[in-house]
């Protein structure tokens, strides 16, 4: 279970997020990046921390002024609705203060533990640079599918969580990446990889599995698995999986099994979900379907 986002003072003890919780991942099934979203009213003030790992915070609603002292330096920022800050892994400052209206802050936490599993060949690492204030559309919309998956309970799974958090370390990697981060690797599958993969997923169906189990099966981490598929089929692997529980469905519809009992079958979490996704890539509802 992912835990909560971490923010250190310089004795490694944690310093209390100022704020209301609106959401907090670690209570949910979520498996990607850490996750918070919180709302900030009025003025406050942290004294001297840091962040052990990389962090990022998105203003989706609301208007905020700040000032960050390291030592005889002040940097004052403003972020207003859209915008956004990174900060590299041990950022620290010696004060805080800020004052406004925040409605809906997004917090990721880029936890190593969680990064090894997607990538083990950068041993938990992503360096990256600090940006203050900046704006950034592609984040910001990874951020928020994340925050809407996390608040409808997870119903997409792992497969999903995993896609989202190595989309969000693949852009960062490239965007605002420092020095010691690794080169993408080229090429392609073969076509005996990708019969393994319809084979695996056929398999595995009806679970929930992550990108990590099925990369593992061609012996690769699931971020170089993940440019290696897409190049080879233009589709992620979430989306080629989400194909095939929908054409294995199409069949299951001209038997007897209720579309719950079909929704389970092929590995949906719901039969909401099962129709949602059914939709999209169908055009129509799986009962629609059935009907001709």
């Amino acid at each position: 279970m992912t835990r909560e986002i971490s923010l250190l003072d310089p004795s490694g003890k944690p310093v209390r997020f100022e704020g209301k919780t609106l959401i907090n991942a670690a209570t949910t099934p979520w498996q990607g990046f850490a996750l918070e979203v919180r709302a900030i009213q009025g003025d406050g003030e942290n004294p001297a921390c840091y962040n052990p790992h990389p962090l990022l915070a998105f203003c989706v609603r609301g208007h905020v002024k700040s000032a960050m002292t390291t030592g005889h330096r002040t940097r004052h920022t403003e972020i207003r609705s859209g915008g956004l800050c990174i900060f590299e892994q041990g950022y620290e400052v010696d004060r805080v203060t800020w004052s406004g209206h925040v409605e809906e802050m997004i917090a990721l936490e880029i936890r190593p533990e969680t990064l090894r599993d997607l990538m083990p060949e950068g041993h938990g690492e992503l360096h990256l640079q600090t940006h203050l204030s900046t704006t950034d559309a592609t984040l910001t919309s990874l951020a928020i599918a994340m925050r809407d998956e996390v608040e409808r309970g997870c119903t997409s799974g792992r497969l999903h969580a995993q896609g989202l958090s190595m989309a969000l370390v693949s852009y960062l990697q490239h965007r605002y990446g420092g020095a010691g981060n690794a080169k993408r690797p080229p090429g392609r599958l073969s076509q005996a990889d990708l019969r393994k993969v319809y084979d695996w997923v056929m398999q595995h169906l009806g679970e929930d599995f992550g990108i990590d189990e099925l990369a593992a099966e061609l012996h690769m981490s699931a971020v170089h698995f993940t440019r290696l598929f897409r190049a080879s089929t233009g589709a992620t692997p979430y989306r080629y999986v989400m194909e095939q529980r929908v054409r294995h469905a199409l069949s299951l519809l001209e038997g007897r099994l209720s579309l719950a009992e079909i929704a389970h079958a092929v590995g949906f979490s719901s039969q909401a979900h099962f129709t949602q996704v059914f939709k999209q890539l169908v055009g129509t509802t799986p009962a629609r379907a059935r009907l001709g």
